[in-house]
């Protein structure tokens, strides 16, 4: 920790004592722009040298010469312990100058984590102990928060309703959760939370186990998905509307021809106002689309009417695994939602998150309605913070 001009001096000044003649030895520290020493030492004086080394580099010298004559001596001017001795030292220098500049990069990784984690748009929080320890100011605009005092030291169940939307206690929930995280290392999963004013929000989590310091920290990423729920909320109402027009098409002409078109003004405004894409397939070929996914995916409207869904993947991999998606959807709940890769017209990929609902109509086959959310920022952002806190 001390400065490196006093040190050097400190060595210099104490090397002509270790010498065999002591009152006639002069010693010289050379790194860099940094010199100390006891006096000057001709370029003719019989001297002896070591080199200082950092990875790999040479950063200076460490010399030790007699400027003037000695009485006569049975053996050469310096003795082999001597330059052994000199090499020691100029080791030891080496390797306090590597613990240096290792401190330096550690200090600087972790500023630049702290910057990346206080000023990133992403919420993000550190756990510990079953507390919140840490909180970027993205983290309290979300829970309505002014104040790190309002969030630090309470659990997450605190910030949570009693139970969670599915009936389970949101502290029984919050212990198997992150007992899964401990065995896992990390997982993905949606969770409702209160605000300082008390109103409820659902978020999308990512939390990640990290040792630090020889401790478990949780590390917790959050993504505000109420919006993206209420779509969904008010497409699977669309559905269920749908669904009822197709069960009355016996009725009278006129009143099926009228609860079409309201069916389809309210399906052209939820598209049109969508910031996702929306599309409708049958037996996985595009019938119906919004405006979002033209823009999103680069495609004109001759184009997509009534081509395969495969145009929208970068290959194969990712068009059979949103197969098997819907698969698994018709023989459960009939929803399902993957994270995946896409591909624009142009050739370019980006991340995106879709969502859908699976449907068997009579005498059409398979109907399928899905979401597609583009979060290329949100992976990027993430990316970046993992990288830089494993620095």
């Amino acid at each position: 920790s001390q400065p490196l001009p006093p040190m050097l001096r400190a060595v210099t000044e104490r090397l002509p004592s270790a010498w065999y003649h002591p009152d006639a030895a002069v010693a010289r520290t050379e790194l860099e722009w940094i010199v100390t020493e006891t006096g000057d030492i001709p370029a003719h004086a019989p001297s002896i040298s070591a080199e200082i080394v950092q990875a790999g580099v040479k950063r200076g010298r460490i010399i030790v010469g007699y400027p003037r004559a000695l009485p006569p001596l049975p053996t050469a001017p310096f003795l082999p312990e001597e330059q052994e001795l000199l090499d020691a030292i100029a080791r030891r220098i080496s390797d306090s100058l590597e613990r240096r500049a290792i401190g330096r990069r550690l200090r600087d990784s972790e500023a630049q984590f702290r910057q990346l984690f206080e000023e990133t748009q992403q919420a993000l929080t550190l756990v510990e102990d079953g507390v919140f320890v840490a909180a970027n100011r993205a983290a309290l605009t979300m829970l309505g928060m002014t104040h790190k005092d309002q969030l630090l030291g309470r659990s997450p169940a605190d910030i949570s309703p009693p139970r969670q939307p599915d009936g389970q206690s949101s502290v029984e929930q919050e212990a198997a959760v992150i007992a899964l995280v401990m065995a896992k290392g990390s997982h993905v999963f949606e969770w409702t939370h209160v605000k300082a004013n008390g109103e409820e929000f659902v978020v999308r989590v990512l939390l990640t186990a990290i040792e630090r310091g020889g401790r478990t920290v949780l590390y917790v990423a959050w993504d505000d998905i109420t919006a993206q729920k209420q779509a969904e909320h008010e497409l699977k109402i669309y559905q269920d509307r749908l669904e009822e027009l197709v069960e009355q098409r016996t009725a009278e002409l006129a009143t099926a021809t009228k609860s079409l078109r309201v069916a389809l003004t309210e399906q052209k405004a939820i598209f049109d106002t969508a910031t996702a894409a929306i599309l409708r397939a049958e037996d996985r070929h595009i019938q119906q689309w919004n405006r979002t996914t033209e823009r999103m995916f680069g495609y004109g409207s001759e184009e997509l009417q009534g081509a395969s869904t495969r145009i929208l993947y970068p290959d194969e991999t990712g068009y059979e695994r949103v197969g098997q998606a819907i698969a698994r959807a018709m023989s459960s709940t009939g929803e399902f939602r993957e994270e995946l890769e896409f591909r624009r017209r142009d050739g370019s990929r980006f991340w995106g998150r879709i969502g859908g609902t699976v449907l068997r109509l009579p005498d059409k086959g398979i109907e399928v309605v899905s979401l597609i959310d583009d979060i290329s920022a949100e992976r990027a952002a993430q990316e970046a913070l993992r990288e830089a806190f494993a620095q």
